[in-house]
């Protein structure tokens, strides 16, 4: 595999004889956040909650409209307690919930979650790699493509692991569903109450829906470029930092620092901290040393 440096020595071969080559920038261009690709992540999971959502309603409706007409009717004879503690509702709803988290998993069998990631992955490693040739291109006008590792395990890694973080999302809303509509019917909860809290679990699963798409895409990107500068025979980074006021204080203190690949700090490489949206700048420094 060509390192960085054979590719400048080839290169400053072919231009022997005419005017010698631009030693090229102690810092490259910046590379672009993948910013679609997260978008494009989220678009894909929304409807997977949807369908989630509407098939748990679809399973609730009678549960619920079974307790609109006891409500109406014990407001016309009140009980004794008030309706509280209704086990009929409880166990209903619970079945209801159950059914609805298998026809989820029916629908959206594994081959499918498989394809919808492998999208992303395919996606966010295009557009690494399109970032990746265009700093080097615009910095000492090399090709690194030529030298390009290979990055299958990562694609496959990134692939198997966010189905299962699909998996675990879908499980989750309805396993939070279903905690929360039984502490609901516990505390006496009428029908219209419920349709709240499924609307709330709901929000809440949307919001974890778009931490996946940016944390896992946040990863992968930061694991493509790790790959593919190791892979030139660079051994160490500049941290780079998003440049906001998101950035966490730790990840503000290691901003310019030089840090070597095989030894990555408490927090892990640009990239690895939940929702880190910080990337490793290529040191070349000592690749440009040696030419």
């Amino acid at each position: 595999m060509k390192t960085l440096a054979s590719l400048m020595a080839e290169r400053r071969a072919a231009m022997a004889g005419r005017a010698p080559p631009r030693r090229g920038p102690r810092r490259l261009p910046r590379q672009a956040e993948p910013e679609s690709q997260r978008l494009l992540y989220l678009r894909l999971l929304r409807p997977l909650l949807r369908d989630a959502h509407s098939i748990l309603k679809a399973e609730l409706r009678p549960v619920l409209e079974g307790m609109r007409a006891e409500d109406a009717q014990r407001a016309d004879a009140p009980s004794p307690d008030g309706g509280f503690g209704r086990p009929g509702p409880t166990v209903e709803a619970r079945a209801a919930v159950r059914r609805a988290a298998k026809q989820w998993l029916a629908e959206v069998p594994t081959p499918k979650l498989l394809r919808l990631a492998g999208v992303v992955a395919g996606k966010v490693s295009d557009f690494q790699r399109a970032q990746f040739r265009r700093v080097f291109k615009e910095g000492f006008s090399v090709d690194v493509l030529s030298a390009e590792p290979s990055l299958r395990p990562l694609v496959e890694s990134f692939t198997r692991d966010n189905v299962a973080l699909i998996q675990s999302m879908a499980s989750s809303y309805f396993e939070e569903v279903e905690a929360h509509l039984v502490q609901a019917l516990t505390t006496g909860a009428r029908a219209e109450q419920l349709a709240e809290v499924l609307q709330q679990r709901y929000s809440v699963s949307e919001s974890k829906a778009a931490l996946i798409a940016n944390d896992q895409v946040g990863k992968l990107y930061g694991s493509l470029n790790k790959t593919r500068q190791e892979g030139l025979g660079i051994t160490h980074y500049v941290w780079r930092t998003a440049r906001d006021n998101r950035v966490r204080p730790e990840h503000v203190a290691l901003s310019g620092k030089r840090i070597p690949w095989d030894k990555p700090p408490p927090e892990g490489h640009p990239g690895q901290a939940v929702n880190c949206r910080c990337y490793a700048d290529p040191d070349v420094e000592s690749v440009l040393d040696t030419l």
